[in-house]
């Protein structure tokens, strides 16, 4: 049991951040699964005509929201706009189930839940019997760092997030440029899904777009061929790339250059205090310069990493910061080390792909 926990709360915690979940079905509550008629495999999201009271600002949490029309889905934007949450419901891998509702020569008495307004069930009723058809789902919740590769499942409903708080929140001048930058890239993206067939405007105010898939595994075929974490040998080759550190109060997402193996990577770190306030960092130029941003998007300082604070009060901080630094540092090594393999392959009759450490791969999780 004990060892069933970690494996559980390990998996548990790569999924918050790695867009292609990991579903082991035994780890699933019963409670936290949620009965559907159909899999479902798309979201509704509202048009750019239909806009109009559904999209909102919550001012409690100070967040954008952006539901889908059909409920199964929802992304949330905070106002710095550095980072967004998405939650979506994922079938579970397994066939159908059949639940017997009613029973013939019971009258009106329903032997579960009411068979009218209940979307969820695909019903064949005959005389005083009736069937429900489900499927097993259960909810996801992932966060990730705008400044990350975009997954195509989010990528519309998150060029609508942007597009709202750029244009009805008044973001400072610093959050401003850094919509613009990031409304470029997700507009980028969309044409490209819209072109591709996978993005469809249904013409009645609706926008449907894939939900991720998640792989879907038993206990015995969870886990692929034994790897070693680069937590264990910082730097070491083949270890490959580390894609976030996460701790209690902090988590750090570390990009990756795409396309050329000589840029920098830079981190996006989001800091909480003991009173739940947030800050987010943002590294330039492979981590040389920190800027701090605050909740609603204004800048509070910027550090230099060659002069980071030591005293008491910022000792914590620092640390965090240089320990991001030694993982961009490691993710160029991993990086430069693919590169030159695949230089040395593509010589012969075959060329080997990257692997899991490359650029394919999605990237460790390191608590």
């Amino acid at each position: 049991d004990d060892l069933r926990a970690k494996v559980s709360a390990a998996v548990a915690l790569r999924n918050c951040f790695i867009a292609d979940p990991i579903i082991v079905r035994d780890f699933v509550p019963l409670a936290e699964r949620e009965q559907k008629y159909i899999r479902l495999t798309s979201a509704r999201w509202p048009s750019v005509s239909g806009l109009e009271g559904s999209i909102y600002e919550d001012t409690l949490k100070d967040l954008i929201v952006v539901p889908s029309l059909d409920g199964v889905a929802k992304l949330t934007m905070p106002l710095h706009g550095r980072t967004y949450t998405v939650q979506w419901c994922c079938p579970l891998d397994q066939h159908c189930s059949i639940n017997l509702l009613r029973f013939e020569g019971t009258g009106d008495v329903q032997l579960e839940e009411p068979i009218s307004n209940d979307p969820c069930r695909r019903l064949f009723v005959a005389g005083g019997a009736a069937v429900g058809v489900t499927n097993e789902h259960v909810w996801v919740s992932q966060t990730f760092a705008v400044a990350d590769e975009l997954a195509d499942a989010w990528a519309y409903p998150l060029l609508l997030g942007l597009s709202t708080l750029r244009e009805s929140c008044c973001p400072t001048d610093l959050t401003r440029r850094h919509l613009d930058r990031a409304l470029a890239c997700a507009a980028a993206r969309v044409r490209a899904l819209e072109a591709d067939g996978r993005l469809v405007d249904s013409g009645d105010g609706g926008v449907s777009t894939p939900l991720p898939v998640g792989f879907q595994a038993s206990l015995p075929q969870a886990w692929g061929p034994d790897a070693t974490s680069p937590a264990a040998a910082m730097g070491a080759g083949g270890g490959g790339i580390a894609a976030v550190l996460w701790t209690p109060v902090s988590t750090t997402w570390l990009h990756h250059p795409e396309g050329n193996v000589h840029a920098l990577g830079e981190a996006t770190v989001l800091l909480r205090d003991a009173e739940d306030h947030r800050r987010v960092i943002c590294s330039s130029q492979g981590g040389r310069f920190w800027r701090h941003i605050g909740e609603s998007g204004e800048e509070l300082q910027v550090d230099c990493a060659a002069l980071l604070p030591l005293d008491a009060s910022s000792r914590s901080l620092s640390q965090l910061l240089t320990e991001a630094r030694k993982w961009l540092r490691h993710n160029e090594l991993q990086e430069a080390g693919s590169e030159v393999a695949m230089g040395a392959a593509s010589t012969g009759p075959i060329a080997r792909s990257c692997g899991s450490g490359g650029r394919t791969g999605s990237g460790w999780v390191i608590e």
